[in-house]
């Protein structure tokens, strides 16, 4: 018995929404690899920059999306022609179960009397009819399986970009991080320099001059929580340090736990851990103690020159390290 041709567009029951989606997301994808050739384009030679880096983090991220996006119909289409693969296959058993309930049947109509030619004529019309029904489902069953490796394919394919993006992403920030520690490390020397070089300079202890007691947020249990959430375990090192900052440096204590929290959540989205976070930290708000101290600026000045270690807008830095 010869088995028709049927196609996977008749034997999987929704396919094409699945195909026009992820024609849609395939769509998307390259206009933002056009992106990403553009972004190459314009950052010739400097893609190890800072800003090149940062851009291309975020493209990356959007790509990942769609691409999860695209695995995640990709599975579902796969889903759908198994389950199609299946509805068909039950069909093929169920037409081979009539065929061989009607030809029992039929046999025992064969040692019958004459009287019973109807009945057998009706059960070799109904045969034919379930022969016909099999391989219709079959042809249908067949075509499904090649759905479904039709989909796995796609599937292995979705899964592979995935994993290359976000092996890209990963190459990206890992970069941006040792540009943005390198940064820090250069600005936070060049403050260190300064505040060592006005200390020597000054007859009287920087904290007499009390240009820095500038407590602009008050000690509140606010303060606290930032630091613990901010520092983890290695909060209770801040706080202990806080305590003494008034005398050594000039800040209340609520305004170098406000600022130690700053700089610490900073820290730490750039994945250093919270003990080197909580070191660091302390240090900044020393020398931002320092600089307001030296340039009878207030601490937000200094504040925000120091945090721009982080952000990159790095021009009231430049400017108050230039002027020391």
């Amino acid at each position: 018995m010869a088995v028709r041709t049927i196609s996977t567009k008749l034997a999987i029951e929704g396919e094409n929404e699945y195909r026009r989606t992820v024609g849609n997301i395939n769509n998307s994808l390259k206009s933002m690899q056009s992106e990403m050739s553009l972004l190459e384009a314009r950052y010739a030679g400097q893609m190890s920059s800072q800003q090149a880096l940062a851009e291309k983090s975020s493209l990356l991220t959007k790509q990942i999306d769609l691409q999860n996006q695209k695995r995640d119909q990709t599975r579902a289409g796969l889903k759908n022609a198994e389950e199609a693969m299946k509805r068909h296959g039950d069909a093929v058993d169920d037409c081979t179960r009539k065929i061989a309930e009607a030809e029992a049947q039929l046999e025992k109509l064969d040692k019958a009397s004459a009287g019973a030619k109807e009945s057998q004529k009706k059960l070799n019309a109904d045969i034919k009819q379930y022969q016909k029904e099999q391989e219709t489902a079959k042809a249908k069953q067949d075509a499904a399986a090649k759905g479904v490796e039709e989909w796995q394919r796609k599937l292995n394919l979705a899964e592979a970009d995935l994993i290359k993006v976000n092996n890209a992403l990963d190459e990206t920030n890992k970069s941006l991080s040792r540009f943005t520690a390198e940064t820090l490390k250069k600005s936070g020397e060049t403050l260190s320099n300064v505040g060592n070089k006005l200390t020597m300079g000054l007859t009287l202890p920087l904290t007499a001059a009390g240009t820095a007691a500038v407590n602009y947020a008050s000690e509140t249990e606010e303060s606290v929580n930032k630091v613990n959430e901010a520092f983890g375990s290695s909060a209770s090192v801040i706080q202990k340090w806080s305590e003494g900052t008034l005398t050594s440096i000039g800040l209340a204590r609520g305004t170098a736990l406000d600022m130690a929290a700053l700089y610490g959540d900073m820290a730490t989205s750039m994945g250093l851990g919270t003990d080197k976070a909580a070191e660091m930290s302390k240090e900044l708000v020393n020398l931002a103690a320092d600089l307001a101290s030296f340039k009878n600026i207030s601490i937000e000045q200094a504040n925000t020159a120091l945090k721009s270690i982080f952000t990159g807008e790095t021009e009231s830095l430049r400017f108050w390290a230039a002027t020391a």
